[in-house]
């Protein structure tokens, strides 16, 4: 299993308007193989951030998911709101150490 932390930056006037589409593209990349862990909103330091962490069973299923999401006739409303949203965006990909409670 790898997972992946996402976490953006959402213009403070359209914080709204993003969690009401987020999930929308949380759906979509579960149908492409992707499991949600959590999303969080920062309450203590860069107020206008959200953090998102998800899983694929490999580094594989990860980019098949990420190549598959631009292709979905359900990603591109979405994705042209999203888009539209995030000021700045970083990814990371962690893969779990041999004691890590998350396999």
């Amino acid at each position: 299993m790898v997972y992946i932390y996402y976490k953006t930056k959402v213009a403070r006037d359209r914080e709204k308007e993003f969690h009401e589409n987020f999930p929308k593209m949380m759906k979509i990349l579960g149908k492409h193989g992707a499991k949600s862990i959590g999303v969080w909103t920062v309450e203590m330091g860069p107020t206008n951030q959200v953090l998102f962490i998800w899983a694929a069973e490999s580094l594989a299923a990860y980019e098949k998911a990420l190549a598959q999401l631009p292709q979905d006739p359900e990603m591109k409303p979405v994705g042209e709101v999203l888009y539209s949203i995030y000021t700045d965006s970083e990814r990371w990909l962690l893969r779990p150490t041999e004691y890590s409670p998350l396999k």
